[in-house]
């Protein structure tokens, strides 16, 4: 199974990322692990910050916000949401957020939330930041297009955050 990694560049702040399928963009390298398991062998359960914007899609992200959420809860995660309530809230939901207590923060929407949810991860004062991933729910989705993920995608985009 591949997992996320401490990225050490000395040049670069601090950060664990996640890489995806063969062809994507790749910002750190990637090693074969298997899953961390807790005392007594149970899986550990990622702690999520998921910003969501709900408008997204012309509306369909509100639609599309239980699936979205029963997918991780079937995977094991636990999901601390954040919903946007209008355009720039997504640089201020991230920028404030203890960062420390979660395993990665997902951006779910468009561009324009990708754009808020990175802008907000980088003004963060946590030294350690966890991994940031995107659920594609937006009209063009330009962003992950470039990573070959499509709105349709959004399940794929799941299991390449929660497995890497």
């Amino acid at each position: 199974m591949r997992a996320m990694v401490r990225h050490r560049d000395p040049g670069m702040p601090s950060a664990r990322r996640t890489v995806g399928e063969p062809g994507l963009y790749r910002a750190v390298q990637i090693r074969d692990v298997s899953r961390p398991l807790q005392p007594g062998g149970t899986e550990l359960v990622l702690k999520l910050l998921l910003i969501y914007n709900p408008q997204a899609g012309n509306g369909r992200g509100r639609k599309m916000l239980p699936r979205i959420q029963a997918r991780f809860r079937s995977l094991g995660c636990k999901v601390d949401l954040k919903l946007t309530e209008r355009q720039g809230h997504g640089i201020s939901l991230t920028e404030s957020a203890d960062l420390s207590g979660y395993d990665g923060v997902v951006a779910a929407g468009g561009d324009g939330t990708t754009y808020e949810v990175v802008n907000g991860y980088y003004r963060n004062p946590s030294p350690e930041k966890p991994p940031l991933g995107i659920i594609p729910n937006g009209t063009g989705n330009a962003f992950v297009r470039e990573m070959d993920l499509f709105g349709s995608d959004w399940e794929r985009a799941i299991d390449i955050i929660v497995r890497g």
